[in-house]
């Protein structure tokens, strides 16, 4: 049997030493066996944004908004098709 709150607690332990890419490794291990757990989420999120920011990779200024925007619209205009498929 695992035991969710060992695993969280890594991954509380890994952020809070600011080790980014083993909490999210840890995250998503956890979020395996239990996708509901919210706490595990946001560190995800969290380590995420940290790691981009860390590595220099974070997007900025108008890079940001096209990284954003086509994701977005990408899954805009899936949406549209799945629920009306007809209408295309």
């Amino acid at each position: 049997m695992v035991d969710i709150n060992n695993i969280f607690n890594k991954v509380k332990e890994a952020f809070d030493k600011k080790n980014f890419e083993s909490a999210i490794a840890l995250a998503r291990n956890l979020l395996e066996i239990e996708p509901s757990h919210a706490q595990a989420r946001q560190i995800l999120r969290m380590s995420t944004m940290k790691n981009y920011e860390t590595q220099g990779n974070m997007p900025s200024g108008f890079n940001a908004l096209i990284y954003g925007f086509v994701p977005m619209m990408k899954m805009s205009v899936l949406g549209i098709i799945n629920k009306n498929p007809s209408k295309c």
